[in-house]
């Protein structure tokens, strides 16, 4: 699993230095390599996002590191869906360095949960129980 998701991100982050190399190149060839760069990427973000659902028992967003990977995950896919929609192809430019940034945050925040403590007697309660 960490192998995928260290594919994804190294693609997410070579899709972005192509779409930031596109902002001052300006050619429609480099967006398409771009493209296909973040496609490849997503693949692999994908498969990462389903072996984690098939190794842990929950959905994988509640951790803030899984949630920060499921945020880059869902970003990729709109800008697909607009890129398709409206041929965007620079609009990668701006959303892919987005994506890379919150899947490196992702790979450094920590995978464990903190369980909240349980307020007793004489102890006070969080405000939201």
């Amino acid at each position: 699993m960490i192998i995928v998701f260290t594919s994804a991100l190294i693609a997410y982050f070579i899709s972005a230095i192509i779409g930031i190399a596109e902002i001052f190149r300006g050619k429609r060839a480099t967006s398409k390599t771009m493209t296909i760069v973040a496609i490849i990427g997503f693949v692999m973000h994908t498969a990462s996002l389903i072996v984690s659902v098939n190794t842990i028992p929950h959905v994988p967003i509640t951790t803030l590191q899984e949630a920060a990977s499921f945020f880059s995950w869902s970003v990729v896919l709109l800008f697909f869906l607009v890129e398709y929609k409206f041929r965007l192809g620079l609009l990668g430019s701006f959303v892919m360095p987005i994506a890379s940034v919150l899947m490196i945050s992702s790979s450094i925040l920590p995978a464990e949960t903190i369980p909240l403590k349980q307020g007793g007697a004489g102890k006070k309660q969080p405000f939201f129980l």
